[in-house]
């Protein structure tokens, strides 16, 4: 998993979300999603922080090792996951 957004640049807000990145595993998305469900529901909880992550497949992550900057990537706005921000559920 990679940290991206304001955090990732050390300026994160109260009230902005955690932002992170991970690259799907041999099992794919659905239990790296069961586990950013669970990693959101404890940060909301003990710390009231949400968090929106992306997945990347494999070929994607591929992809983005060849680009300079990883954040290119990332949409500039809304939230950056496949599963839905996770604040939400």
């Amino acid at each position: 998993m990679l940290l991206g957004g304001a955090a990732a640049k050390g300026r994160l807000e109260p009230g902005r979300a955690l932002e992170l990145v991970a690259v799907e595993g041999p099992a794919g998305r659905r239990p790296l999603g069961e586990a950013l469900r669970a990693l959101a529901a404890g940060l909301r909880e003990e710390w009231g922080l949400p968090l929106e992550a992306r997945v990347l497949s494999r070929r994607e992550a591929a992809r983005a090792a060849a680009v300079e900057d990883l954040w290119e990537l990332l949409p500039s706005e809304g939230p950056p996951s496949y599963f839905g921000t996770t604040d939400q559920r």
